[in-house]
């Protein structure tokens, strides 16, 4: 576990928890157009460079924790204090199903900036800590951040354009691979929401005892 970056609102327990994890997830198959990843990668590296988010820091600071967790209230999500559309320069929504490269394209992109020696927060997923929802990079008052923006903590573009911008990632679906797996993800999809609510069962009982 980590420390949240703000108090938690009094429902303890709090947990981070793998809800679900199964070696039959077809959507990781499901290949993303690389020229819309490549073209993505470049648009924030362009956006960062012209900005100076890139500079080196003599000291960088790269800190890591969860701004949501799963608690036997149900989720509890911190995004709209953390991702205060009014606090960055750019916010980049990605949005697009399970395996469409959004928490991917965020470990790379905070790898290079860290490399680069940028400060970095990455902010993990409090329902499979190997990912994660969000990315922020910071230099002196310049700020911007990329976010998973699909539920359960999903998001619009509060200020579109001038600040709040939307990636589809699954603009580079392969269609017709994936409809021809239409039952296979659609039973996935279930036993997925059944994993989350025996996780939170037993997380309401935990709560009882607490």
């Amino acid at each position: 576990t980590a420390a949240l970056p703000l108090p938690l609102p009094p429902q303890s327990p709090i947990t981070f928890i793998c809800v679900y994890s199964s070696d039959k997830i077809l959507y990781n198959k499901i290949i993303v157009n690389v020229k819309i990843f490549v073209a993505l990668v470049y648009k924030i590296y362009k956006f960062l460079r012209r900005n100076r988010i890139m500079c080196e820091s003599k000291n960088p600071r790269n800190r890591k924790y969860f701004a949501a967790a799963n608690s036997y209230n149900g989720f509890v999500s911190l995004f709209d204090k953390v991702f205060k559309s009014e606090d960055f320069n750019r916010i980049y929504l990605l949005k697009g199903g399970p395996g469409t490269g959004k928490s991917s394209l965020m470990k790379k992109i905070a790898f290079h900036l860290k490399d680069k020696r940028c400060d970095v927060d990455e902010i993990y997923c409090s329902s499979d800590p190997k990912s994660l929802d969000g990315v922020i990079a910071k230099n002196c008052d310049k700020k911007i951040a990329i976010i998973d923006g699909t539920a359960p903590h999903e998001r619009d573009a509060k200020i579109p354009g001038a600040i709040d911008e939307i990636i589809d990632l699954a603009s580079g679906f392969d269609l017709l691979w994936i409809t021809g797996r239409r039952k296979d993800i659609i039973e996935i999809n279930e036993e997925k929401k059944n994993a989350y609510k025996t996780a939170y069962s037993y997380l309401r009982i935990a709560g009882s005892s607490y």
